[in-house]
């Protein structure tokens, strides 16, 4: 049987995200929001998968938020508010022309917010607020 969706969200689950839960090829959502998981997500996360839901907000993750979260182009909602990321919003992300919906307010982001004029017309909803280092 392949593991396709994991929801682990709304418990009070706590501790780090492994690594290992990069190479899961058939993975299509990740739902992990209203936890306690910490430390920094494994940068290749969504390299090996079609994810097209991620979902980590309301945690206390750090670091960048993964490079390659829109690998082979299926992502259509990115998650990841009320978290402590910091870097900037990864160049990747301004690319994919699935991505409908991303919300990554309240966190550290820093940097220019970059969307390329193919991925305007999938994206119907925008949250940058809240990082105080942003410049769209």
């Amino acid at each position: 049987m392949l593991l396709v969706s994991l929801g682990l969200n709304d418990n009070f689950f706590e501790g780090k995200i492994l690594g290992s839960i990069s190479s899961n090829p058939n993975l299509i959502e990740l739902k992990l929001f209203n936890n306690s998981f910490f430390g920094k997500l494994p940068q290749d996360l969504g390299r090996n998968s079609d994810l097209e839901l991620f979902n980590v907000s309301t945690n206390i993750f750090v670091g960048e938020l993964p490079v390659d979260i829109c690998h082979r182009g299926a992502l259509r909602s990115s998650i990841a508010f009320n978290n402590k990321f910091n870097g900037s919003l990864p160049a990747k992300y301004g690319e994919c022309n699935t991505l409908s919906y991303i919300r990554v307010q309240n966190n550290s982001l820093s940097g220019e917010i970059i969307i390329s004029s193919k991925t305007l017309f999938p994206l119907r909803s925008a949250h940058l607020h809240k990082n105080p280092k942003t410049k769209s």
